[in-house]
């Protein structure tokens, strides 16, 4: 007969290490309250969620593993078990936003860890690895040190160090591909559409998460930015681009007021 967990064991549970600006947390099916440094998410559904100005440190009741989580990102726990054979089973997801996750390998042959995310299931025994996902669900896979395996729809693919994988929901994961490393915006147009606001077209890297002017963009897998932007008292526009790994860059975009329509 095989050896079950107890889903959901007290025993285990992921400390908040570092937390700044707003970050919020619940437990399951309670309401939320800023986030301190010592609280515990333990059974399933308890949730930790950082805001626009927010980010913090979780740490693995065993020291095991160590999550960074970027702003506008949730992560909650799906399972925390210990095996009666010994093993450890940690399952987390993460609805959107963007983690770097660094796990010492797993010496247990029956401990896993899982992150799940809209698109896919990423898999690790020990590695560096970062994980976006959009508000569409599109989500990257970005490994650092070590492998991951990256599952959906029923195809799974290993994930090295330096290479990415995209997922999209309904979709099975991209072959793995070389991580493009640095944060960058490429191909910028800009228009003006009245006397405030400009339409904005770029690319960048699709695994990337991207806000204009403060506001979350969604991308599609193409890796195209399309949108309208407000434009600042200096003529600027500000895009922030995201990595996987968690790198950001600022892109403060100047217009020509020469381009401005008369009013």
């Amino acid at each position: 007969m095989p050896l079950r967990a107890q889903p959901g064991n007290s025993s285990r549970w992921l400390k908040v290490a570092n937390v700044k600006g707003e970050t919020t947390y619940s437990k399951a099916r309670q309401e939320q309250r800023p986030a301190h440094i010592g609280d515990r998410l333990q059974l399933p559904g308890d949730q930790l969620s950082t805001l626009a100005s927010g980010s913090a440190e979780l740490h693995l009741d065993d020291g095991i593993a160590k999550i960074s989580i970027g702003n506008l990102t949730t992560v909650t726990i799906q399972n925390l078990e210990k095996r009666a054979d010994g093993g450890k089973v940690t399952n987390l997801q993460i609805e959107g936003g963007q983690c770097l996750l660094k796990l010492r390998p797993l010496n247990h042959p029956h401990s896993s860890v899982t992150i799940s995310t809209p698109a896919a299931i990423a898999g690790v025994r020990g590695t560096v690895f970062g994980i976006s996902a959009n508000g569409q669900g599109l989500s990257a896979i970005a490994t650092r040190q070590g492998k991951v395996i990256v599952t959906g729809q029923g195809k799974s693919v290993a994930v090295h160090a330096w290479e990415q994988s995209l997922a999209v929901p309904g979709q099975p994961p991209t072959s793995p591909r070389p991580l493009v490393q640095n944060a960058y915006l490429f191909d910028v147009k800009l228009a003006w559409v009245n006397a405030e606001q400009v339409r904005l077209q770029a690319n960048t890297d699709p695994g990337n998460l991207v806000r204009v002017s403060g506001v979350p963009l969604d991308i599609g897998i193409n890796g195209r930015i399309e949108t309208t932007a407000t434009v600042t008292p200096d003529l600027r526009v500000i895009v922030e681009i995201t990595t996987p790994l968690g790198q950001q860059k600022i892109f403060p975009l100047t217009v020509l007021l020469s381009e401005k329509p008369k009013v």
